[in-house]
């Protein structure tokens, strides 16, 4: 058995090499349409920043302990969007990408939707199908915005697409200005969110303290001259209360300070680690991968086509293994 597997693999590879001339000419092809194919789509260029979480640092401003930013930067289950892959769903989604076609950028005179329908040039063979008023401009810039998250240091790489160089990096500043937009207007709306929740939970706070101010003065001046246990111990009891109620009311009143400094001054989001750069070659065609790519598809087709061949003609009965 193992040595009919054998010759039969054998065969199979002579059978191959024997027909040399047919990789070679499908081969040859294959770098034809690799050369056209790179030739017929338009060059594009690449523009890249780096940005990184900053949130430690706004916290230790807004009067938390290094013990304590360091606790939140660790617990991140519950940070919502204020999280640095949340930011990288936001710039690739779609709605944002809608966004960006709204935005002018300088020195373009429109929008970039309708710059794209009269500036973007696409390959011959889907100007054959699609007209540039039916082109989807959405599509095509979702597609030029890409994100890379880094869970290890906490930072995220944008990465945008453009036929000139310079509109690449104008985009990828753009970019940048709507996602801190977007996370400032949402921290916004939490801090005011916040501020109103511990504007009450002060004034409860405050009102407990009262209270327990009140108990215990009154009942400190109406047995001031008693010395039983039994007084002494109540007093200090009340004293106690006033004291823990004070506590809370002052931890109130920092959350309340802390959440009213975040409305006033929003904090920012991220920090830039590295600005616009416009990478120095063309980000695509690649012509290596596009000349593998249809090198294996010829390679891998004309294996199947010679081998489908002599298994016909074997059952056939017209040649012999």
């Amino acid at each position: 058995m193992a040595n009919n597997s054998n010759h039969q693999s054998w065969s199979a590879g002579r059978e191959c090499r024997r027909h040399w001339r047919t990789y070679l000419i499908t081969c040859g092809l294959a770098v034809v349409i690799a050369v056209v194919t790179v030739i017929s789509i338009p060059k594009k260029y690449a523009a890249r920043l780096t940005l990184a979480d900053e949130s430690k640092e706004t916290d230790l401003l807004l009067g938390m302990s290094q013990m304590q930013a360091w606790m939140k930067g660790t617990l991140k289950l519950n940070m919502g969007y204020k999280n640095i892959e949340v930011y990288s769903h936001h710039v690739t989604s779609r709605t944002f990408a809608q966004k960006m076609g709204r935005i002018k950028l300088a020195g373009l005179g429109s929008d970039y939707e309708h710059y794209l329908r009269e500036h973007y040039r696409r390959p011959w063979w889907e100007r054959l199908f699609i007209s540039n008023e039916n082109m989807d401009v959405i599509s095509v810039i979702e597609e030029s915005i890409k994100t890379e998250v880094s869970g290890k240091f906490g930072t995220l790489r944008i990465q945008t697409t453009a036929q000139d160089p310079v509109v690449a990096a104008l985009l990828c500043d753009s970019v940048r200005t709507a996602l801190e937009r977007f996370v400032t207007g949402e921290q916004q709306k939490i801090a005011l969110q916040l501020k109103q929740n511990y504007a009450i939970l002060q004034s409860q706070a405050e009102q407990r303290y009262r209270d327990a101010q009140q108990r215990y003065v009154q009942y400190a001046d109406s047995h001031n001259e008693s010395r039983l246990a039994l007084e002494t111990n109540e007093e200090k009891a009340l004293q106690n209360e006033y004291d823990k109620a004070y506590e809370r009311y002052n931890e109130a009143t920092l959350q309340y300070l802390r959440a009213e400094a975040l409305v006033n001054k929003p904090a920012p989001p991220f920090a830039i680690v590295k600005n616009v750069t416009v990478l120095g070659n063309v980000h695509s065609p690649r012509f290596l991968a596009y000349l593998l790519a249809f090198l294996s598809i010829a390679l891998i087709t004309t294996t199947w086509v010679v081998l489908l061949r002599k298994k016909y003609l074997m059952l056939k009965g017209g040649e012999e293994a």
